[in-house]
């Protein structure tokens, strides 16, 4: 969407996916453009992704919202995950 910010939103298994972009989109005000998941686009890869519009703060929001529940769910397979490189949004 031209003059809007975008984020994308994707979690892997697609179970912990969908629950990140669901937090995601009750957090901030945006605007969902496109969803993937093993059933609708990501069979190969059991993902789940989330492509999101809005005003940068509500995007930034949106998309710090939705990995810090990803995280929390993904350290209950043993330890948290980290990430190989730094985060750019912070």
């Amino acid at each position: 969407v031209e003059g809007k910010v975008f984020g994308l939103i994707c979690g892997c298994p697609s179970g912990i996916g969908v629950v990140m972009e669901d937090k995601a989109l009750k957090t901030a005000g945006v605007e969902p453009l496109n969803f993937t998941s093993p059933s609708h686009g990501t069979s190969f890869s059991n993902e789940g992704c989330l492509t999101i519009t809005g005003d940068s703060g509500a995007v930034r929001q949106a998309v710090m919202a939705g990995r810090e529940v990803g995280l929390k769910l993904l350290s209950q397979f043993g330890e948290e995950p980290v990430n190989d490189f730094p985060s750019y949004i912070k």
